[in-house]
């Protein structure tokens, strides 16, 4: 699944942000992916 959701434009941010709306998560746990996706070095993002 997560090649699904990075292999769109390389760009893990964006493919959260268009994501995690669609998930039924509680607002914190959005913001803490979010956090942890920011965090991560880019290349941790190729699977």
């Amino acid at each position: 699944m997560m090649n699904i959701l990075f292999a769109t434009d390389g760009s893990p941010s964006a493919a959260a942000a268009e994501l995690l709306p669609k998930l039924s998560l509680p607002h914190e746990t959005r913001v803490w992916v979010a956090s942890v996706l920011r965090k991560l070095p880019r290349p941790a993002l190729s699977w």
